[in-house]
C-alpha cells in the first residue's frame, strides 16, 4: 500500500496574526510571554529569530508547531488554522512541520536510527525493516 500523504511544500507559507501569550503566576502580576505579533513566512523564506533570552522566541515557535495554544491570536498553514478542533485536519497540518532542536535533543533510550525513523514508525504504515531501509 503507498502513504498518499500529502507532503508538498504550503503555497501560502504561515501567517501568525496577533499572536500573543501570557502566564499567570504565583504573584498578583502576569507575565507577558509574548506580546502581540503579525508575521508573513513566504514558502522558500529562511528566518532566524534572534534576541535576549526571555524576549519569546522559544514561546512563539512552540505555539508555531502547536505544542502550546494561545488565547489570543491565530497561525496559519498553507491558509489552514492551526489550532482547527478538527482532529483529522490538525494531524495532517502536524505532519507537515518538522522541527530540529538546536542543543542534543534526541532520545537518549535510542540509538539516532531510531531517533530518526521514530516520525515513520508514528505517521506511516512503514514496518520496521522498511524503516530502516529508508
Amino acid at each position: 500500500m503507498t502513504d498518499t500523504t500529502d507532503t508538498t511544500l504550503n503555497t501560502k507559507g504561515i501567517t501568525i496574526k496577533r499572536t500573543a501569550v501570557t502566564f499567570n503566576t504565583d504573584t498578583d502580576s502576569p507575565v507577558e510571554a509574548l506580546r502581540p505579533i503579525d508575521l508573513d513566512i513566504a514558502p522558500g523564506d529562511f528566518i532566524a529569530l534572534v534576541g535576549p533570552s526571555g524576549c519569546g522566541k522559544s514561546t512563539l515557535l512552540r505555539h508555531m508547531i502547536d505544542l502550546e495554544q494561545s488565547r489570543q491570536g491565530d497561525i496559519q498553514f498553507d491558509g489552514k488554522r492551526l489550532w482547527t478542533p478538527d482532529v483529522a485536519e490538525r494531524t495532517a497540518l502536524q505532519r507537515r512541520i518538522g522541527v530540529l532542536f538546536q542543543s542534543t535533543a534526541l532520545w537518549s533510550s535510542m540509538t539516532v536510527g531510531e531517533n530518526v525513523g521514530l516520525p515513520l514508525q508514528l505517521h506511516t504504515r512503514l514496518g520496521a525493516a522498511e524503516i530502516r531501509d529508508q
